[in-house]
């Protein structure tokens, strides 16, 4: 049998579950809930070229991803959160179509861009973000195409401008969906690198093509700056110099604040970690191709980060891109020196550990699962503990046979199974483990309730930011109170309040007297107290004048 057939429905069904099995259940973020919110308002009011974020105009992101979120919408309807996460979920698939095909291009190596591929696959941030109904994904999946075709461009002999015409385009696309970000983070970098090791990388400097690429792509790009500066000229300004000035002013973390970058790639940060020592792996590796180049971009990458004062982890997704072609380089150079019998201690002392604590946390997993659902005081969960215990520790098993026979193809495809089986298997009972809230209780259910369909929806107060998790989940716009500071009711006839405290405990009884009150109840969409504190806590009471 012809095991090579096997890999592509390998991958894909691996990108299936990691991407798309349980991707619905946790509830959205605030991030989340801001694309979404946004996307509903463009399906419900037709505002698909004047985005806004709860009737007030939004404009401080591109919005190729929220029309994406909003076509979605359309196909599958509002409510049920994991199908409107597929477009993230294709777009990481996207992502690693391109991985794997830039890998090749970089390469003459058969194996080497499986190994990207799958090491991508199950890296943490990469991991999150196909779950997570943002602008990341689709910024950083639509320029790295832009560069593997374009790599693929300066790669040929011949001018040819048909890649360069895609790279254009693709360019185009992730500046539409989140601005100049991938330029920055991803193309920037491998440019970088691509200078640093010009007299290595064979690669062609086709005038041409790269007046092209440069032309449409600024053609491409201009397209919604241009529109919004004709169309909303003050507002845009306002915003584009709210965001730059974020990036110096919010989150401000120190320069070294990066240091640990390689944690991100999750299970795989022992070998990304050693796969960035380029004296050790220049000399060593047997299938060096372009791993210098690699590296270079990867470090680059998390420099050109660093100089950013604004810093969040999860800026650090892009650098994982190239991380995990380095993580595959260096998983390839152990293969071959296991298989030839030329391999150092170092490489033993690597296999050896790396197996034991991937076994360790193999065996430890189910015990510990099965101690945090008792502690929730759930005993239902017998089918997937049984599943736990068996997957997992089978997984375990396999781990040691292939550290103590020195296969670290095996160790590898243990680890993509350790991450395989916690999304299968453990995944789904998320939300049981991490809920602490006995009073949880969602807004979603107030979509659907037949006495407030028709009725608007107001705020007591303006607070934080987070409530605009509670508009998404209440599936309409929520007005906030027109003189806050007067605890002014608003002038209709029936309306629902959503309040920190009970109506009786923020107005005067004059006021309230000339209304029915009629509690819908306490709404808590909190799993845990430091997630959202009280600003996810309202009370939720229908006002009616009375006659």
């Amino acid at each position: 049998m012809d095991y090579k057939k096997l890999l592509l429905p390998a991958l894909l069904l691996l990108m299936l579950c990691t991407f798309a099995v349980h991707n619905g259940v946790l509830p959205a973020n605030i991030m989340e809930a801001r694309n979404l919110t946004t996307a509903r308002e463009m399906v419900t009011e037709h505002n698909w070229m004047h985005p806004t974020l709860n009737g007030v105009l939004r404009l401080e992101k591109p919005p190729l991803p929220t029309w994406i979120t909003a076509t979605a919408m359309l196909l599958f309807g509002q409510d049920n959160l994991s199908l409107l996460r597929i477009p993230s979920a294709l777009a990481a698939m996207l992502l690693i179509f391109f991985l794997f095909r830039l890998t090749r291009e970089l390469t003459t190596d058969t194996m080497l861009p499986w190994l990207a591929a799958g090491t991508a696959t199950t890296s943490f941030y990469l991991f999150f973000l196909a779950r997570d109904i943002s602008w990341d994904i689709f910024c950083h999946s639509f320029m790295l195409g832009a560069i593997w075709l374009m790599h693929r461009g300066l790669k040929n002999y011949k001018l040819t401008y048909a890649p360069f015409i895609g790279s254009a385009i693709l360019m185009g696309l992730s500046f539409l969906s989140k601005g100049p970000v991938a330029f920055y983070a991803l193309l920037l970098p491998y440019l970088l690198a691509i200078y640093l090791t010009r007299k290595h990388n064979n690669l062609n400097f086709h005038p041409g093509g790269i007046a092209v690429l440069a032309f449409l792509a600024l053609a491409f790009c201009s397209f919604w700056p241009v529109y919004l500066f004709i169309s909303f000229h003050d507002y845009a300004v306002a915003a584009a110099v709210k965001e730059s000035t974020a990036w110096i002013s919010r989150e401000v973390k120190p320069l070294y604040h990066y240091w640990s970058f390689t944690v991100q790639s999750g299970i795989w940060v022992l070998p990304a970690t050693i796969s960035l020592f380029i004296p050790f792996l220049k000399k060593r590796s047997a299938v060096q191709d372009k791993y210098l180049l690699v590296v270079l971009w990867t470090l680059a990458s998390v420099l050109l980060l660093s100089l950013i004062p604004e810093k969040k982890e999860r800026y650090l997704f892009p650098v994982l891109i190239p991380l995990s072609i380095a993580t595959a380089y260096y998983f390839r150079m152990l293969i071959g020196s296991f298989k030839e019998g030329l391999e150092d201690k170092w490489e033993r002392l690597f296999l050896y550990v790396n197996g034991i604590l991937m076994a360790l946390a193999a065996f430890l997993i189910p015990p510990v699962f099965l101690f945090m659902i008792r502690q929730n005081g759930d005993t239902s969960f017998f089918i997937t503990t049984f599943f736990a215990f068996a997957g997992f520790w089978s997984i375990g098993f396999f781990l040691i046979r292939a550290t103590k026979l020195k296969r670290p193809l095996q160790l590898w495809l243990g680890m993509l199974l350790l991450v395989v089986s916690t999304t299968v298997i453990l995944l789904g009972k998320t939300p049981e483990i991490i809920n602490k809230n006995q009073y949880y209780r969602p807004y979603n259910e107030l979509r659907n309730h037949p006495e407030l369909t028709d009725l608007p929806f107001y705020f007591s107060e303006k607070r934080d930011d987070k409530l605009i998790e509670v508009i998404w989940a209440c599936g309409r716009k929520i007005q906030y109170p027109i003189n806050p500071d007067k605890k002014d009711l608003p002038d209709v006839r029936s309306f629902v309040l959503l309040s920190p405290k009970e109506p009786r405990e923020l107005y005067p009884q004059e006021l309230l007297s000339g209304y029915t009150l009629e509690t819908i109840g306490l709404f808590d969409a909190n799993l845990q107290e430091k997630w959202g504190g009280d600003i996810l806590r309202n009370w939720v009471t229908v006002f009616k004048k009375k006659e």
